[in-house]
Parts: structure tokens; sequence; C-alpha cells
């Protein structure tokens, strides 16, 4: 698969009016003293207060961030650099607003809560026009790893190697901070079993991934609504776990109905806001309820070119009966290897093909 396009956020450039105090702010909420001892700093500088004068003296440090695959902007490339650029600016007022909100805290929160504040404060820089609120934290939650990590790795750059001056030290331990809350786990995300250490089992992609599923189940913004048989549970499951694996989020009448809460208005409401349908078919022929909720999505479609993609599974007959509406749409065919069943369904559900 070749790379997808990728935008450009200019750390050096957003990291120019950082001061020192706001950073050593964020170094002292993680119980490093070192990292917190603004007064050990040159005088000149401290006062100062800003990163400006060392940064320019570097060759400035860019950093790539691929279109997701969930980026639904259109032009794609464009409107993906346009939010980028937009952390980019905003990327003072974020630092800045993570040591108002450290200020709070009582104690000395983990490298995993501090993770979050960053994420949360990125989502408020965004606004509306450029991301809709409900996809805010997602995009948050994919740009600020990758953001703390070249961070860090710009002010290990300012330090002049030849020198061992305080400067030098206090740059080098706020790297390593940075670098310490860019690969913390978030909160939410750590009831996984740990080892003895206390250490989580996840690998850092797989925390990535679900820690943006995880926020987009928070923000109700399910990718996909999935339409099946109860015959075919199994063979649908697998392929909503593979969704999942691409960061695409499907919704299940039986994993994500709320008990207690009438089923057929959650449906309902998933209907009428969801951007996909795909509608499964395998051995078994389509049930009345499955029909039912067919011609819902066919009306959504004339409203609102709501995405309706059949998906014929491993186990579909030769010539499967679609309704003859349903059959006129483009259809994903689990039975062939040629073209990639899983991305023809990814490019269905987000418009951006693989």
């Amino acid at each position: 698969m070749p790379d997808r396009k990728a935008a450009i956020i200019n750390v050096s450039k957003g990291l120019l009016n950082v001061s020192f105090v706001t950073l050593a702010a964020i170094g002292s909420a993680t119980g490093n003293p070192a990292v917190a001892g603004i007064s050990a700093l040159p005088q000149a500088l401290a006062s100062s207060g800003m990163l400006k004068s060392l940064l320019e003296r570097k060759q400035e440090e860019h950093l790539e961030l691929p279109v997701p695959p969930w980026w639904t902007g259109e032009p794609q490339l464009q409107t993906w650099q346009a939010t980028c650029s937009s952390i980019e600016y905003h990327l003072p007022k974020i630092i800045k607003g993570v040591e108002e909100r450290l200020r709070k805290e009582k104690s000395y929160p983990s490298s995993s809560v501090i993770k979050q504040i960053f994420i949360e404060q990125v989502a408020q820089q965004l606004s509306s026009w450029e991301v809709e609120l409900q996809d805010r934290t997602l995009v948050a939650g994919y740009v600020t790893p990758l953001l703390l990590e070249r961070s860090a790795a710009v002010l290990k750059g300012v330090i002049d190697a030849t020198r061992e001056d305080a400067l030098a030290q206090w740059l080098a331990q706020m790297a390593a901070t940075l670098d310490t809350i860019q690969k913390a786990p978030l909160p939410s995300l750590t009831g996984n079993p740990a080892t003895p250490g206390g250490a989580v089992t996840q690998s850092p992609k797989s925390v990535t991934i679900a820690a943006l599923l995880e926020q987009k189940r928070l923000q109700q913004a399910y990718d996909v609504y999935i339409c099946y048989d109860e015959e075919d549970e199994v063979e649908v499951m697998k392929v909503g776990g593979l969704l999942k694996a691409r960061t695409v989020l499907p919704w299940f009448d039986g994993l994500d109905v709320r008990p207690g809460a009438p089923k057929k208005l959650q449906q309902e409401e998933q209907i009428m806001k969801v951007h996909a349908a795909a509608v499964f078919i395998g051995q078994h022929a389509i049930a009345r309820g499955q029909l039912l909720q067919i011609y819902a999505f066919i009306q959504q479609y004339i409203d609102r070119e709501c995405a309706i993609i059949p998906v014929l599974l491993p186990d579909a007959p030769k010539k499967p009966e679609l309704p003859s509406f349903l059959a006129e749409f483009g259809w994903v065919d689990f039975r062939k290897q040629e073209p990639d069943p899983m991305k023809q369904l990814v490019w269905g559900i987000t418009g951006a093909r693989p």
C-alpha cells in the first residue's frame, strides 16, 4: 500500500513563544524537582522566559502527520493540513493550558493523566469550522503523542553538547519528561492486566488504536451501522474486529445497545446520524428485521447520501438474492481476494481509498 499523504507541523515554530516557566510547571507536575528548577537557569534566559532565542539558532524541526484513515474532510490533504497548521499556531496556548490545568491538581498527576490533559487542550483549540465537535477528541488523540515526541526531540536538539551548563542539563531533563509523558498510556486504557512491575502489556500501536476507538465511543461517533442476520453473527463479528484494527468503529445491536433503554429507539438514533451502513449477506436469507433497517437506510441515502454497502460474506450463495434497490449499490465481496475486501469496505465507509 503506498504511503498516505501527510500534513506538516513546524514544531520549532510552534515552540518559539513557550516560556521556560511553563515548561518548568509541567516538569514540576511529574514530581521531578530538577526539571522544575527554573531558578537554576542563567538569569538572562530565565527572565526572558522564551525558547525563541535558542530555537532560532537551530535548524527547524518538522513533524509529518499522515492523513488518518477516518479523516473525511475534502479536499482531504488541504483540510488536514489546515487543521494541523492550527494546532501548530496554538501550540503555546495548548502548553499554557496544560500548565494551568496542572496547577489545579492537588497532588502529582501521573504521566498518563498529563497526557490526557494535553489531548484535552489540543481538542479545545480546534475550531468548529475545522473539525466537528464529535471529532475533536479523536483528532487530538491522534496528533498529541506524535507532537509530544517531536517536541521532546526539539528540546534535545537545542542543547549544546559541548557545554555542561545549567540550561543544557535542564533542557535535557525537560525533554526526557515530555518523552515519558508521550509514552504513557491513557488513563482509560490501563484496565488490561499489568506485569508485576506495573507495566501495561499493550504495545504503543495497540494503545493508540484503542485510544482512538475509545474516544469515538465516548463521543458516540460510530463510523458504520452493522446490519446483519443473527445467524451470521460469528462471521460478521470477525469483520468488525478487522474494522476496529483499522480505527473504524462499528455499531452492533448486540454490543452497543444500552441495557435499560428501548432497543428500537437506539437503532433509530444511529440510523439517523451514522454516515454509512454495511448490510451483511451470508448463507441465510435477509431477515425481516434486517430488511426493515435496509428500507430505513434507503431513505437516509435519499435524504443525506448515507453510504449503503452490501457485504457478501465468505459463505454467501454464488448468486445471492438481494432486494432490487440494494443491488444497485456497489458491494464488497469477501468470497474473493481481489480486490482486497477489507480495503474496499474501509473505502466505502470512510470515503478514503487506501
